[in-house]
Formats: structure tokens, C-alpha cells, sequence
């Protein structure tokens, strides 16, 4: 039986309600909102319920990827979906089941360390970290926290190939450095806790005179004096595999990033048009082409160093030889500082 009620909220609440949701559908979302809290349902035996609908699972994990996808390739087009409302049910279940038990797993050190060095089912991520924390828990019970207000507003993208599924270190060290943090697993409550301060950069530049430099998580900027760009240098990730299996994933991973890159300044481009030269003893994949803007030139560097994906782009003036060789220099200073992770495998 339905009854009606009459609740007074802030005038803001009820635009944002009516603009989302919409005033026909305001009961059922209301309902599905409450109703956890005030009738008391077994949360345990409905998120294990929720988490035994194998068909639910693998249409959110496909909603996730397309996501991802769409993120890591810079389109704008809206996603549609039949099951977006029914995949937020699915977060908001599970975010409602982790604030009512208020933890996650308890790991030991050594289960911890095993934890860790196991493979993630997929390298991808997507919205703010606070949303995505909801979502991460609901698919795989791993309970990622932070009280920072600037870290859960940081928007996650993944640039882990499709082919490649991340370890756990890996995948958190990922958001970690997107996030301009570090993390630890709280035994008390079963959370990874990502908080300040930030993680050291993997690497060294000596910057040329007159550069600055800003650390933007997944990238970090430099600029010539006076300029409000000149050259970014990202940070793509972690890899990891056997040792008889590293070199070909090593250059697999770098062709697929230096794709991702080039693709942006020229469709249907191939490895066959990048030319091997070496940063740092790497071999890295050199690409340039015209920028859409007139009188720019596109280049970028992409290669693997220590496990680690990095992909140098710059965007400078055609004509501007002194900035060039000012980047150039730059590069040629580059060092991968941090050893390769003694947890991958062997």
C-alpha cells in the first residue's frame, strides 16, 4: 500500500531532482534511496544476491569499459544506456552495504602482499574517485577511501590496454599517481587509504633554462618562460609479466600507447610510420605529424622503461628551432629513477 507525504527540502535539491531525475519517477528513486535505511533489509544477503547475478555483472564491467574507452580516446558523445540507472542501483546498494558494516577485508601483511601481486579483471577505470570507489566495491568488494575532498574529486582514466590486466599494485598505484597521493591498507577497517603525500615522480628531467614544471598527476607539464605549454610528460602505468614474456609485452604496450597518442593527429596511423630511437636506453617510438592548429608540430616519444609506460608529447611552434632543441635537450636528460617493482612476478 502507498501512502503520500508531504517533506519540506532546500530549493536547490528539488531543481536538481527534478533535472535528474524527473518528476514522474521521483517515488520509485526516493523509495529505492530510503528503503535500505528505514526497513532494515539484510544487506549481506542482498549485496551476495546482487553479486551472484552473473548477467548484471558483466553488463556493468561492459558499461565500465565503454566508458574507459571513450575517456582514453578523448570522445565527447554522450553514453546512453538502458542499464546506466540499473548499474547506479548497483553502486548505490553496495555503498549503502559498505557504510552500514563500515569496513572491508582485513588483510595480514603477507595476505596483503599476495593481494597485491594478483591480477585485477581489468585495467580500466573511469569517473571522479569517489564514484568510482562505489563502483570498485560493488564489483570486486575492494574498499579504495579517502577523507581528501580534492583527491575523491579527481577524475580517474586508465590507459591500460585492453589486452593487459594489471596487478592490483599496479591498478592502485595508477590512481595513486592520477590521485597525487599515496595509499596504505588500514587494518582496522579493510580500507585502501589514499591520502597526501604524494608518491615520488619515477623519473628525472633536467629542465632547461628559463622552464618551469607543474605536477598534474597523470602528467606532468613544462613550459618556456612566457608559454603556457611546451612539453607534458605522462605517466601510463606499471607492467609486469614472466621474464621470458617481458620484452614482447614491454613493446606490445608501447605500441599500443604510441597509437593511442598518434591516432589524435592522424587517423588509421601504423608503427610503420614512427620511426625506433632511444630515450634513456629504451627503445622508444618517435611520431610526429601537423597539429590542427596552424604552424604547429606534433611530436611524441612513447616507450617503456623499468616496467614503466611513458609517453612524452610535445606541441610547439613549426618554426620555433630554439624551443625544439630546448626539448629535445630535455629528453635526452631523461632517467627512469625507480627500479623495477621486486613484487612482479618471476
Amino acid at each position: 500500500m502507498q501512502k503520500t507525504q508531504i517533506h519540506n527540502v532546500d530549493e536547490e535539491v528539488c531543481k536538481g531532482l527534478d533535472r535528474t531525475i524527473g518528476r514522474r519517477k521521483m517515488s520509485g528513486f526516493l523509495q529505492e534511496l530510503v528503503q535500505p535505511h528505514v526497513a532494515r533489509p539484510n544487506l549481506e544477503c542482498q549485496y551476495a544476491e546482487m553479486a551472484g547475478d552473473k548477467r548484471r555483472e558483466r553488463e556493468a564491467l561492459e558499461w565500465a569499459e565503454t566508458t574507459f574507452k571513450d575517456v582514453a580516446h578523448g570522445t565527447r558523445r554522450a553514453l546512453v544506456s538502458p542499464f546506466r540507472r540499473h548499474c547506479w542501483c548497483i553502486v548505490a546498494l553496495s555503498t549503502i552495504a559498505a557504510t552500514a558494516h563500515g569496513e572491508g577485508p582485513r588483510l595480514t601483511p603477507e595476505q596483503q602482499r599476495v593481494f597485491l601481486a594478483s591480477r585485477a579483471p581489468s585495467g580500466s577505470m573511469t569517473g571522479s574517485f569517489s564514484s568510482f570507489a562505489s563502483l570498485l566495491y560493488a564489483m570486486q568488494e575492494v574498499v579504495i577511501h579517502s577523507s581528501d575532498s580534492r583527491i575523491n574529486a579527481t577524475v580517474l582514466a586508465s590507459f591500460f590496454p585492453d589486452f593487459y590486466k594489471p596487478t592490483w599494485r599496479e591498478y592502485l598505484d595508477d590512481i595513486a599517481r592520477q590521485s597525487k597521493c599515496s595509499y596504505s591498507h588500514d587494518a582496522q577497517t579493510g580500507y585502501w587509504v589514499f591520502s597526501e603525500p604524494e608518491n615520488s615522480l619515477p623519473y628525472s628531467v633536467d629542465l632547461a633554462e628559463g622552464w618551469t614544471c607543474h605536477d598534474e598527476g597523470r602528467y606532468v607539464g613544462y613550459a618556456p618562460r612566457g608559454a603556457p605549454v611546451g612539453m607534458d610528460l605522462y605517466m601510463l602505468g606499471e607492467y609486469s609479466a614472466s621474464p621470458s614474456e617481458e620484452a614482447a609485452l614491454y613493446r606490445r604496450v608501447r605500441d599500443a600507447l604510441a597509437i593511442t597518442f598518434a591516432s589524435n593527429f592522424k587517423q588509421d596511423v601504423g608503427i610503420t610510420e614512427m620511426q625506433e630511437v632511444l630515450v634513456d636506453g629504451a627503445e622508444a617510438l618517435y611520431f610526429e605529424a601537423p597539429a590542427p592548429r596552424p604552424g604547429t608540430l606534433w611530436r611524441q616519444w612513447v616507450f617503456v622503461k623499468n616496467g614503466r609506460a611513458f609517453a612524452i608529447v610535445s606541441a610547439a611552434a613549426q618554426d620555433d628551432a630554439k624551443v625544439r632543441s630546448e626539448i629535445d635537450g630535455m629528453i635526452k636528460s631523461f632517467h627512469a629513477t625507480l627500479p623495477r617493482d621486486p613484487s612482479r612476478p618471476s
